[in-house]
């Protein structure tokens, strides 16, 4: 299995790549109210616009400050495409898939699994929980317009 291992702020993430799309450089993006829910902005994708999400707030570790050398990664789950906005891809790797190892924090969604990279357990995000709470907060924004 080929996972994408990205760093926000002080903590290290993956995704697996067959949900990866792109990987850019920081993009010309349209930022939304804070009480867009989990939705952070929005970014014009080869033509299509597609909701943004900061990986800092999204996982509440806390608000982060990006620049020109910050990343979006494009991720793709039934079709849905939304952008992880990072500081930085560390590296792709690819691990045998009896390697992966369950994952559960308390309360949280997000991670359902996670790979061991030395001594650092890194967790895999759930791109269905993404796109959940992506659909659910760009419903409350229509519901508030």
């Amino acid at each position: 299995m080929l996972f994408v291992l990205f760093k926000s702020l002080d903590s290290i993430f993956s995704i697996e790549a067959n949900h990866t799309l792109e990987i850019s450089r920081m993009v010309n993006i349209t930022s939304l109210p804070s009480e867009s829910g989990k939705i952070n902005a929005l970014v014009n994708y080869r033509g299509r616009t597609i909701p943004v999400l900061d990986v800092c707030k999204y996982l509440e570790n806390g608000q982060a400050q990006y620049n020109n050398e910050s990343v979006i990664i494009i991720i793709e789950y039934k079709n849905q495409a939304v952008g992880l906005l990072a500081h930085d891809v560390i590296d792709m790797i690819t691990v045998e898939a009896t390697k992966v190892q369950e994952y559960k924090v308390l309360n949280s969604d997000y991670f359902n699994s996670a790979i061991q990279i030395g001594s650092t357990i890194v967790p895999i995000l759930n791109p269905k929980k993404i796109l959940l709470d992506v659909v659910d907060s760009m419903e409350l924004m229509k519901a508030s317009t």
